[in-house]
């Protein structure tokens, strides 16, 4: 697979709607991509995004990565590195239990 290439998950959107802002640590989170394309073009990957409330999202918008980092005293990047690999841990821990492993 081509380092550009577009990576979709719904499953994984999913779970990080379900996980609190990594800036505010509320609740309801809504994605936000650390890496796009560019301006008004799609996300190119999914396993980039991170939980942020509407009003955590527009600071990342405003101040970039950079910025909400200084502001929120998080790293977006090891936060999301972290998500996925929670997110993959649960996802081999349902297979095996389904395969009667555990």
């Amino acid at each position: 697979m081509r380092r550009d290439a577009k990576i979709i998950c719904g499953e994984y959107l999913d779970f990080i709607r379900s996980q609190p802002c990594i800036g505010c640590g509320r609740s309801p989170a809504e994605p936000h991509h650390l890496q796009a394309r560019g301006q008004r073009e799609s996300k190119r990957n999914d396993f980039t995004a991170v939980p942020v409330t509407r009003d955590c999202h527009e600071i990342f918008e405003r101040l970039g990565i950079t910025g909400a980092q200084a502001a929120f005293h998080v790293d977006p990047w090891r936060e999301a590195l972290m998500l996925t690999v929670e997110f993959f841990a649960a996802r081999a821990h349902e297979v095996l239990i389904k395969r009667g492993k555990i």
